[in-house]
């Protein structure tokens, strides 16, 4: 296949989104030109179009690209551009606005203690968790995910970044961005059965390592925008109870201790949400030569 060929077809692709069967010739061609990640992207970017058919071939794309460092499962999300934010809901995730992000892998679920057993933070998690629920066994306590401070997030994927566990790939580990969160999130909205397709699970509040900036969607980067990195507050994406649209694009302002702002004017105060902050490392892959 030559590369004029593949650039017609992407043209065609481009004039008509809809044809699955266009698409479905995309992807085997650039499988056939060895292009295995650009197609796995294809593929995921049709069936977030719409094309349900393929949806049996991506999940398996995906189970297969599934990794297991340590006690951390890592689900693979393919590159792509996907609209982030929304125009009908509170001013700070307006305007709606087009992202392209690399290709990446999100932890399954929020760090765990098993996550974090070798670490300095695990003492200090066990002995708070234990604290207060004195009757819990270890192994369950290894299992539950651990609400932290954004400082002892990021000190979590620093130990992570140290070499705990084999990814078997090149790369590094980073705390999620907002974008790599509603990236994830955002593709459950065309589910049945409102789960991600990669494989994460939702839990709650969950810290990013952008910092928060109300206006952030208004310009800056488009293709794996970094956040802002300035200001005292963090964003915070995800909360129980919200329904799914809602869920993907809500965004929350919170300080490093875990405090959020409730309230207006006089009765203003910073308070904590019972279950906490939770912290869901990424891994990135390095971009081959």
């Amino acid at each position: 296949m030559s590369d004029a060929a593949l650039r017609e077809l992407e043209r065609e692709v481009l004039g008509r989104p809809a044809d699955v069967d266009l698409r479905r010739r995309h992807v085997a061609l650039l499988r056939r030109a060895g292009e295995d990640e650009r197609a796995v992207a294809a593929l995921d970017l049709a069936w977030r179009l719409g094309a349900d058919e393929l949806w049996p071939e991506l999940e398996a794309e995906l189970a297969r690209r599934r990794r297991q460092a340590g006690p951390i499962t890592l689900c693979y999300v393919p590159g792509g551009p996907f609209v982030m934010g929304a125009d009908d809901q509170d001013d700070d995730a307006a305007p709606a606005h087009l992202v392209h992000l690399s290709p990446f892998y999100v932890a399954a679920g929020p760090l765990t203690g098993a996550a974090l057993r070798g670490s300095g933070l695990f003492a200090w998690m066990r002995e708070d968790w234990l604290a207060r629920l004195p009757e819990r066994a270890l192994e369950q306590t290894l299992s539950h995910a651990y609400p932290l401070t954004h400082d002892h997030a990021e000190r979590a994927v620093e130990y992570l970044a140290g070499g705990a566990f084999d990814v078997g790939l090149p790369g590094r580990w980073a705390l999620i961005t907002e974008a790599q969160w509603e990236r994830v999130f955002r593709a459950a909205l065309g589910r049945p059965d409102g789960a991600s397709p990669y494989g994460a699970k939702p839990c709650g509040a969950e810290w990013t390592q952008d910092r928060y900036d109300p206006a952030a969607y208004g310009g800056g980067p488009r293709r794996d925008p970094p956040g802002s990195t300035t200001g005292e507050l963090r964003v915070v994406r995800g909360a129980a109870g919200l329904p799914p649209p809602l869920f993907a694009t809500f965004r929350e302002a919170a300080r490093i201790d875990g405090t959020f702002d409730v309230g207006k004017g006089t009765t203003s105060r910073w308070v904590r949400h019972e279950p906490g902050v939770h912290a869901r490392p990424v891994f990135l892959p390095q971009a081959p030569a």
